[in-house]
């Protein structure tokens, strides 16, 4: 059976979660091993989540598509956590939880997340970034998160890419750490892609334990 670890998180104030880019691993060796995620320990205190998206349209390097992603990437989330639910009688809590996503073209305070963008990030490993602010024993009180839009080695981020990486990054604010699978969308590095990533019924389950 799929299993959950937690991330023991008892002593920071801080939590800051990356995305980085893929080393590529053996399907066969992974095919053998029992999957896992881990949960990072803390969690919100209320079921719907305020998220503030601010663009760069002012930037030279700014794509549209990357709000697109960005909102279909929240609706991914929302539309798995139903599903999830619906199907899935001991969990029907999750029902409650929801992203609520906001175009805000300033800087606007009280929202429970914030997403937004940098032309390049500064090294070529981390293409994505979570900070959450945590209030001890286990609550997370705001989250900021942080996209690239091209990478050190010249790769800009397409509309795939980029929702990939917000599912990714929302999976953090939402309590989840890395999956041990390289085909899961929360696993530890990316693999730039033509193909969306699904949530898989362990980041969902994983979810279920954080909240």
């Amino acid at each position: 059976m799929k299993n959950v670890r937690t991330r023991a998180l008892t002593s920071i104030l801080l939590l800051i979660l990356g995305l980085t880019l893929l080393v590529p691993a053996s399907k066969q060796t992974e095919a053998q091993q029992e999957h896992s995620i881990e949960v990072t320990g803390y969690t919100w205190d209320h079921p719907t989540i305020s998220v503030s998206i601010v663009p760069r349209d002012n930037e030279p390097w700014w794509k549209q598509s990357y709000l697109n992603a960005t909102l279909r990437g929240i609706a991914q989330w929302n539309d798995a956590v139903q599903e999830f639910a619906a199907n899935n009688t001991d969990f029907l809590y999750l029902s409650s939880i929801r992203l609520v996503p906001t175009v805000n073209y300033e800087n606007v305070s009280g929202f429970d997340i914030y997403i937004g963008w940098i032309a390049e990030c500064g090294n070529e490993s981390t293409i994505g970034q979570s900070r959450a602010t945590v209030r001890l024993p286990c609550l997370t009180d705001n989250n900021t998160v942080c996209l690239a839009a091209k990478a050190p080695s010249g790769h800009v981020m397409t509309e795939v890419d980029m929702q990939n990486i917000v599912v990714h990054e929302l999976g953090h604010t939402l309590g989840l750490y890395h999956c041990s699978y390289s085909g899961d969308v929360m696993y530890s590095i990316v693999e730039y892609s033509t193909n969306v990533k699904q949530l898989s019924s362990l980041d969902l389950y994983a979810l279920s334990q954080s909240f």
